[in-house]
Order: C-alpha cells, then structure tokens, then sequence
C-alpha cells in the first residue's frame, strides 16, 4: 500500500516535521510493506487563483485551475493517485 505524507509546516526538523516522522514510522512498524513518500508544501509554488480569472462552470470539478501548481505538485499526486488502489476512487473528481 502507497502512503502519502503532505505537511503544510515551512519549518523542516521542527515539531510538525517529528510529528510527520513519528506518524511514518508507525505505519511502517504496522505495515512494513508500505511504501511511504513525505511532501513538504513549502517546497512548491501554490498561488492562490488570482482576481479576474473566470470562474467555473458547476460541474467541471477542480481539474487543478483554481491553484498554480509549481514544480510538480499536481504532477506529484497525480502519480501517487495513479500508483495506488484508490486510484478509481479519485478518478472524476
């Protein structure tokens, strides 16, 4: 099973980073087949949507135009997403 850790924290090492760790490692303890990834936010470009841009019709879904992804991070879940079983339970969403 595919793991996922995302943590929103800018301070790498700090008490949310430990917190993360300590998470990761009863996973792996409970499941040592898990394949366990950890993405700092904070590493990445997330600009909220700016002013003027249209809106959304209802019933398009996200499809990743109300966040500026930088450096891969929609690239990043997309593969998590697409390397999992959960992968037809996120599909048109």
């Amino acid at each position: 099973m595919n793991f996922l850790a995302i943590t929103g924290s800018p301070r790498k090492g700090k008490a949310t980073d430990t917190l993360v760790d300590k998470t990761i490692e009863g996973i792996l303890k409970t499941s040592p087949d898990a394949s366990m990834k950890k993405m700092y936010l904070s590493d990445h470009e997330i600009q909220k949507k700016k002013r003027g841009e249209k809106k959304r019709k209802r019933g398009q879904g996200n499809q990743g135009k109300g966040v500026n992804q930088g450096k891969g991070v929609k690239s990043a879940l997309d593969s998590f997403i697409n390397s999992t079983r959960v992968k037809s339970r996120f599909k048109n969403t």
